[in-house]
């Protein structure tokens, strides 16, 4: 079993642990180390024991702390139906379709983690189930997508404006703001067996449509993916089919990871079951020389349904870790409701 260790990195470091009946409260003035050098940034399982602190499509949202973000639903159909509770964010639509996109942006950090030296990294892991038709249909060609991003300090769109079919809407604004603003790598899987997996950087979008808030689907559609401009892709792999199981539950990660010659190696990994000990079922990787340095503050996820099998899609994601080996003095791991939470941290990750 991992051993949960404190960096020793900043001599002022205190921990304090207090314990109670209830709940056991556990407050960092120092990063927490998952294994090795392993640093905890942000983790949600949307239940700290006390009672659920993240919200969703909030109107004036909160800045992120390391257990809880504000979570804004964007789509081109009505996603409105998507909610969070306990344990549960759930992303769906509100009717059946056999085309259209949702996705999930969120900020991790109010600090970027910046990658500067050989062999710094971060990664993204997302535990989810395929509760229904999450991406199963005839003549399918649909995409599960995930990116982490430099925000350049703009957030996501609030109040859930975009999530009844907004992304296919025209844009007022005069400049580029929100996720338009936003520019990273994306890890997308194409579960068509004829269609290809492919790893892209996504630009910073111009303004004049809804569609360049999509930070996910590089013109997979082309009235609500972003285009303007489209993404270049960074590696592009043929895949052989990828059949989703209603009920089964999934492990995806997402790494990037500074090479001594400057590039970025970027790896994509799905699992079977509720960490990354199940089976592995799908892997794509790609180098790149377009490194982003000002560092990586938000997230997003999301798919795009395109077959011709019209069905309501459910997904549950029960857990989202962001992990780097970057200790940062600003960094905290708030985990309230008790070590336990912690242990499941540590228990959903391995080498």
């Amino acid at each position: 079993m991992k051993q949960l260790r404190v960096s020793t990195k900043y001599s002022s470091a205190i921990i304090l642990i207090a314990a109670a009946v209830s709940a056991l409260f556990v407050a960092a003035s120092q990063p927490v180390l998952a294994d090795d050098n392993e640093v905890v940034v942000f983790y949600d399982n949307f239940s700290d024991g006390l009672g659920l602190l993240s919200t969703l499509n909030a109107t004036n949202p909160a800045a992120p702390t390391p257990t809880s973000t504000d979570y804004e639903v964007l789509a081109t159909k009505n996603a409105t139906a998507s909610s969070l509770s306990p344990g549960d964010l759930r992303l769906t639509l509100s009717s059946a379709t056999c085309s259209g996109l949702y996705e999930v942006q969120a900020m991790f950090t109010t600090g970027p983690i910046k990658l500067v030296n050989s062999g710094d990294w971060i990664e993204m892991m997302l535990t989810f189930t395929d509760t229904s038709n999450m991406l199963a249909g005839a003549n399918n060609s649909s995409l599960l997508s995930m990116g982490m991003f430099d925000s350049a300090g703009a957030y996501p769109i609030a109040t859930g404006v975009l999530a009844n079919a907004g992304l296919g809407g025209a844009d007022t604004a005069i400049t580029p703001h929100n996720a338009q603003l936003w520019q990273g790598y994306i890890a997308s899987i194409n579960v068509s067996a004829s269609g290809n997996s492919q790893i892209i950087f996504r630009p910073q979008q111009s303004f004049g449509y809804n569609q360049g808030q999509d930070v996910l689907f590089n013109n997979a559609t082309s009235s609500g993916a972003f285009n303007n401009p489209k993404g270049s892709i960074i590696k592009s792999m043929p895949w052989g089919g990828l059949a989703f199981t209603n009920g089964q539950t999934y492990t995806e990660t997402l790494m990037y990871k500074l090479n001594a010659d400057g590039t970025v190696l970027i790896t994509n990994v799905l699992y079977l079951g509720s960490d990354t000990n199940g089976t592995v079922i799908f892997y794509q990787y790609g180098t790149t020389n377009n490194v982003i340095t000002s560092g990586w503050d938000a997230f997003a996820f999301g798919d795009f349904q395109n077959k011709t099998t019209s069905a309501i899609p459910i997904e549950d994601v029960k857990t989202i870790t962001i992990l780097s080996n970057i200790p940062e003095p600003s960094t905290l791991l708030l985990a309230v409701g008790g070590l336990g939470l912690m242990i499941a941290v540590l228990r959903r990750r391995s080498h």
